[in-house]
């Protein structure tokens, strides 16, 4: 239902118009039904509600139906008051003059709407409307149809009622021919040149605005963030302290076993998951339910399991055995003088009390030389978080396995 208001017009439920009061009451959706029959059937003493679902009804609702029907055609007749009761000056109800719309919502109204058939044409000129040029109230016929014989525009007395009703020249709307294709009123949506705003279209003005700004301050990132991985493969900054971090190698390297990322991705999750002290026999026990995850093939696991056992017999993973604090694959953050945040995941972080942090990352390249200066900043970049960190003097160590 769109009332017009004082301010503008009003679109709004039934419901919610009650109560209220307005100079013009337009009634909309004409063909939405009158009613819809026997939708469910409360029962309070036996506190039950059957409810028509999914096409099907219970039996409770179909013994009640005829009863259920006639009350929800009552309470839609209450509807249809309360909505034709909230002009205070005119009531606007679309209607088609030649075929009533008797199950529509509003079909109740329809006698106090149309004139009797034998007076249909004799209408007379509505005070307060301007002169209707046309003699019929449908705007466009089939080329075959019957010859005009409906309601003819004017004032007419209604076959109910005291009443008087204007039915509306279409004639005087705006030719069909020329508004966009499918919507016949679409000129209404169009400004002229010369007109204002309404304080609806400035605060829609203001509404787009404030969504603009918020979408713009939304899409700027909070953080900006970088792992320190991918930040040493495409920016390769030069990272203070690079060349400081020491080299060491693993005893007895077989460097004719597999490589690749499958391989490294093993060795990293068994030195991540075995206790530092754990024997061959457990590291060999661990490597293969790990390869079962990960789907390394027998050649890998077992290249894995020794690769690790010959790490865990380092001299660093020895110093890391008899440290006092220990931390394996353990976040790290550093801000840039910029602000953005690089993270990071050391392998291996120990120290012992009053000594300075020594940190450990493993590489599983068959050659050292290939990637070597990336891998000295990765580790300069997670030596600098952990000092940035802890206040505490850092040293970095490639150990390659």
């Amino acid at each position: 239902m769109i009332e017009d208001g004082v301010e503008g017009v009003r679109l709004m439920t039934v419901h919610k118009s009650k109560g209220l009061e307005f100079p013009v009451v337009i009634l909309c959706e004409i063909t939405s039904p009158f009613s819809s029959g026997a939708s469910r059937h409360v029962d309070p003493d036996r506190k039950l509600v059957a409810m028509r679902l999914a096409g099907g009804s219970p039996w409770e609702l179909l013994e009640h139906e005829d009863s259920e029907a006639e009350r929800d055609r009552a309470e839609s007749l209450r509807l249809l008051y309360v909505a034709a009761t909230r002009a205070r000056d005119i009531l606007v109800v679309p209607a088609v003059a030649d075929e009533p719309q008797k199950n529509g919502w509003v079909g109740p109204l329809l006698p106090s709407l149309y004139p009797e058939e034998r007076t249909s044409r004799l209408s007379i000129v509505a005070p307060g409307c301007p002169r209707f040029p046309g003699d019929d109230t449908i705007l466009e016929r089939p080329p075959r149809a019957a010859p005009r014989s409906g309601i003819r525009p004017g004032l007419h007395q209604p076959e109910r009622g005291r009443h008087e009703v204007v039915w509306w020249d279409p004639s005087l709307f705006e030719n069909p021919l020329t508004t966009k294709p499918g919507l016949r009123r679409h000129t209404l949506l169009q400004a002229t040149e010369g007109d204002e705003p309404g304080e609806g279209g400035r605060e829609y003005e203001r509404w787009l605005e404030r969504r603009a700004r918020i979408l713009t301050e939304g899409s700027v990132p909070a953080y900006r963030v970088a792992t320190v991985t991918r930040l040493v493969e495409t920016e390769k900054p030069a990272v203070e302290g690079a060349s400081a971090v020491r080299v060491a190698e693993v005893q007895g390297r077989d460097l004719l076993r597999p490589g690749g990322k499958r391989f490294g991705a093993l060795v990293h999750e068994i030195l991540a998951r075995a206790p530092l002290e754990a024997a061959p026999s457990d590291v060999e026990a661990l490597a293969e339910s790990l390869a079962r995850i990960l789907g390394n093939s027998d050649e890998e696991r077992k290249a894995a399991a020794s690769a690790v056992s010959r790490a865990l017999a380092h001299p660093l993973l020895e110093r890391a055995r008899a440290a006092s604090v220990v931390f394996r694959e353990t976040p790290l953050v550093y801000r840039e003088p910029e602000g953005r945040l690089v993270e990071g995941v050391p392998d291996l972080v120990f120290r012992d009390e009053d000594s300075d942090w020594t940190l450990v990352d493993f590489k599983t390249d068959l050659r050292l030389d290939i990637a070597e200066d990336a891998h000295r900043s990765q580790v300069a970049l997670y030596r600098l978080a952990l000092e940035e960190a802890t206040g505490i003097r850092a040293e970095g160590w490639l150990l390659y396995i």
